[in-house]
C-alpha cells in the first residue's frame, strides 16, 4: 500500500519539549515528525498520551530550551474578542489569520464526547488542526480543531478547544499518561417545556435525572429518579451537556454540592465524585434471556394511540427485563400519534404514571385517571434504562 502522510500543527507547552496537538492529527501514526520554526529540522516525537474524548494529544521531542507560549484564562473570553489562528494550512507553515470570537460553548460539532468549543471566523483550514488560537496579546486561548464546510476549505465557521480544558487534559497526560474524569452515575435529560409542565416546575430550571444507576456515587448521595439538578457547586445546571462536562471536570474523590428540586422542595446533597469508567459509561447487568413464549392477553388502550398489557414472564424474558422491573408493556403505538412522535415504542415498559408506580393495566388506568392537567408524565423502561416522557392526554 502507498505510504500515507498527514500534516497538522501543535503548540509548545514546556521548554523541554512537551507539545499539545489534536488527537486526530497523530492517531494511528507509525512515525511523527515535528518541525520547529527555529531550525526547520524534523524531530522525532513520541506520544505521551491521547484523549480521543476531547480530541487532544500530548507529544514529546528530545529538545530543550524551547520557547513556550503564554496561556490565558479562556473563561474570560467574550463574544467579539479579537483572535488570531496560527498553523500550517495546506502546508503553508507559520500562517497567521485573524478574526473574532463568534460564539462560546458550542457543542454537537464533532464526534468527540466532550465539546465546549470556541467558535471563530478566523480562517482555519486543513493543516491548522492542533495549532494555536491566541488573543490580541499573543496568549494561547484555544487549540484549533474543526471547521464546518461543504468544500473542506474555510467558510468562516471554525472551532477551537478552550485553554482551560486543554491545560487540564495536558497536565493529566503529562503527569500520568491517562485521564481521570469525574463520574456521578446518572442518566440526564434536558427539561423540555412538556416535561417541566408535567413535573410542575419552570421550564428553564435544571436538568432531569432520568435514572440513577445502581452502585454509583449518585445513589450513595441519595439522588432519586425524577430529581431535577438545579446547581452543581453553585453553578446553574440548565443543559445536559454542560452539566455532564462540569461533573467530568471534577477530580475523583472530590466533594461536590448539588442543589436538587424534588417534589416541590429544594434539597441540598453532597456527593463524592467517582471515576468515570474507561469506556465512558456504567455497565448495567443484563438478566439471562429465556425461550418462554409470550402469553396471550387482550391489550387495552391506556392513552391515545398506546395499547398496553400486563407484564408476564413470557414478555419479561422476551424484553430481557429483570424481575425488579414492574409495569405494563406497550404492545402498539399508533403511527403519527403524539406518543409515537415523542418516542414511545412497542416493547417499552411503563413503570410510572404521574410519579405513581404501576404494576398492572388496572393500576395504570387508575393512575392515568388521576393525572391532573393535559400531560401525563410517564416513566418508561427500555433496554435497561429508564427515562421520563410527557405525553398529551387529549
Amino acid at each position: 500500500a502507498p505510504k500515507q502522510q498527514g500534516l497538522g500543527s501543535g503548540v509548545i507547552l514546556t521548554p523541554d519539549g512537551y507539545i499539545v496537538t489534536n488527537n486526530h492529527v497523530v492517531d494511528g501514526a507509525d512515525e511523527i515528525l515535528v518541525t520547529l520554526s527555529e531550525d526547520k529540522k524534523p524531530h522525532e516525537a513520541e506520544i505521551i498520551g491521547q484523549d480521543p474524548q476531547t480530541d487532544l494529544a500530548v507529544l514529546k521531542i528530545a529538545v530543550s530550551g524551547l520557547p513556550t507560549i503564554s496561556v490565558a484564562d479562556s473563561s474570560a473570553l467574550k463574544v467579539g474578542d479579537t483572535v488570531l489562528a496560527i498553523g500550517n494550512p495546506f502546508g503553508l507553515s507559520q500562517t497567521v489569520t485573524s478574526g473574532i470570537v463568534s460564539a462560546l460553548g458550542r457543542s454537537n460539532v464533532t464526534a468527540v464526547s466532550y465539546e465546549n468549543f470556541i467558535q471563530t471566523d478566523a480562517s482555519i483550514n486543513p493543516g491548522n488542526s492542533g495549532g494555536a488560537l491566541v488573543d490580541n496579546k499573543g496568549r494561547l486561548i484555544g487549540i484549533n480543531t474543526a471547521i464546518i464546510s461543504r468544500t473542506g476549505s474555510n467558510i468562516g465557521i471554525g472551532f477551537a478547544i478552550p485553554t482551560n480544558m486543554v491545560m487540564n487534559i495536558a497536565d493529566q497526560l503529562i503527569g500520568t499518561g491517562e485521564i481521570q474524569r469525574g463520574y456521578l452515575g446518572v442518566m440526564l435529560a434536558n427539561l423540555t417545556p412538556d416535561l417541566a409542565e408535567a413535573l410542575q416546575v419552570p421550564a428553564e430550571t435544571g436538568v432531569l435525572v432520568d435514572q440513577v444507576l445502581p452502585g454509583t456515587p449518585a445513589e450513595a448521595a441519595g439522588l432519586e429518579n425524577g430529581d431535577i439538578i438545579l446547581r452543581v457547586d453553585g453553578v446553574e445546571a440548565n443543559e445536559v451537556r454542560k452539566t455532564r462536562l462540569a461533573v467530568s471536570n471534577k477530580r475523583p474523590q472530590s466533594k461536590v454540592a448539588l442543589e436538587v428540586h424534588r417534589r416541590g422542595e429544594k434539597i441540598d446533597l453532597e456527593v463524592t465524585i467517582g471515576r468515570l469508567p474507561s469506556d465512558g459509561i456504567a455497565s448495567l447487568r443484563s438478566p439471562r434471556r429465556s425461550s418462554e413464549q409470550r402469553e396471550a392477553e387482550e391489550p387495552r388502550e391506556l392513552i391515545p394511540g398506546v395499547t398496553v398489557e400486563n407484564l408476564n414472564e413470557g414478555l419479561r424474558n422476551r424484553l430481557n427485563a429483570s424481575s425488579d422491573v414492574k409495569g405494563v408493556v406497550i404492545t402498539k403505538v399508533a403511527p403519527q400519534s403524539e406518543a409515537a412522535n415523542r418516542g414511545l415504542q412497542a416493547g417499552d415498559i411503563i413503570t410510572e404514571i404521574g410519579r405513581q408506580p404501576v404494576g398492572s393495566v388496572e393500576e395504570a388506568q387508575t393512575a392515568r385517571a388521576e393525572v391532573q392537567g393535559k400531560l401525563a408524565l410517564l416513566r418508561v423502561w427500555r433496554d435497561g434504562i429508564g427515562r421520563f416522557i410527557a405525553i398529551p392526554l387529549g
